[in-house]
């Protein structure tokens, strides 16, 4: 009797250490995916599809729907959750730590990326500014806010903060960085995450978790947009070159590189718009001009 017992509770540690939080088979994610240039606004949908093995872990199989994303990410990714850490497979660099739910405030690590440049290899910066929880379908969660610094070349082009929660994952998106040489389009917010345990969750990012706008309004050649300065340090002014008399309820949105909005101007009369870089950190941005009916146009500025 003693054997039995011995082998069940030694069976039992085991699935239990093997058990992962993350991913678990079927989970869902589903993301806006947005162009810069039209501001074409897609979705890119996130799924667990089981258990894989890479270099002797087991891991979950997540796979995309569409890729072609400015995080430089493949279709398919590794990865796999162990005491509260999210690691995922980067090609010859190894497991790279992802996200951290036993971290303190003030925990920093690096994570390393392949890059086509000489040399090769990208170092994103995370560093945990604080701590906290939130319920989301009765169940209560961790979370933690961050800080992702992203080289480019041995240069800084992005400081973002961002907001991860545990099963979920960061809210922009899964692995929140993209590049300032990149111009195909941009993952995130999170709009829908469901899994077996958790149910649900729709974050009211958008009507549907696949809804898609494709719906630009096409400018005569003549009516240009212009923008000077461009780049700017303090304040720079979008000239609209067309008549505003039958655009309803104009307005300017602005986007960082990780598609959050930080910045919107409404109630625009005249065919220049001011805008001020106020709390703007140094980098790109995009410039959304949009109509009550429809997005009119899209371009980029960049902040000194």
């Amino acid at each position: 009797m003693k054997r039995i017992v011995v082998i069940i509770i030694v069976l039992s540690f085991t699935l239990g250490v093997q058990a992962q939080n993350w991913a678990p088979t079927g989970a869902v994610w589903h993301y806006s995916k947005t162009y810069p240039s039209p501001f074409d606004i897609q979705y890119v949908k996130v799924e667990s599809l089981g258990d894989t093995v890479v270099s002797g872990k087991v891991c979950k199989l997540v796979s995309k729907n569409n890729s072609a994303l400015c995080d430089g990410r493949p279709l398919r990714e590794a990865m796999y959750s162990e005491n509260d850490k999210v690691y995922f497979y980067e090609d010859s660099l190894g497991f790279q730590l992802l996200y951290d739910f036993s971290a303190i405030a003030g925990a920093t690590w690096e994570i390393y990326l392949h890059r086509s440049y000489p040399g090769g290899v990208d170092t994103i910066k995370v560093k945990v500014d604080s701590l906290s929880t939130t319920v989301i379908n009765s169940q209560t969660l961790k979370i933690y806010y961050d800080t992702y610094v992203v080289p480019s070349h041995g240069e800084i082009i992005v400081a973002s903060h961002g907001t991860v929660i545990e099963r979920l994952g960061n809210m922009h998106y899964m692995f929140p960085w993209n590049y300032d040489d990149c111009d195909i389009a941009f993952g995130g917010p999170l709009r829908c995450y469901q899994d077996a345990v958790l149910g649900l969750y729709n974050t009211g990012e958008a009507s549907k978790c696949d809804y898609e706008n494709t719906n630009i309004d096409e400018l005569h050649p003549d009516d240009e947009i212009s923008v000077y300065p461009n780049p700017f340090i303090t304040t720079t002014t979008i000239y609209l070159g067309f008549s505003i008399e039958n655009k309803d309820n104009l307005q300017v949105v602005l986007y960082d590189v990780l598609g959050k909005e930080v910045k919107r101007i409404e109630g625009i009369t005249t065919n220049e718009v001011q805008v001020h870089r106020e709390n703007l950190l140094a980098g790109i941005y995009y410039y959304q001009l949009n109509s009550e009916a429809s997005l009119i146009k899209t371009g980029k500025l960049v902040v000194e």
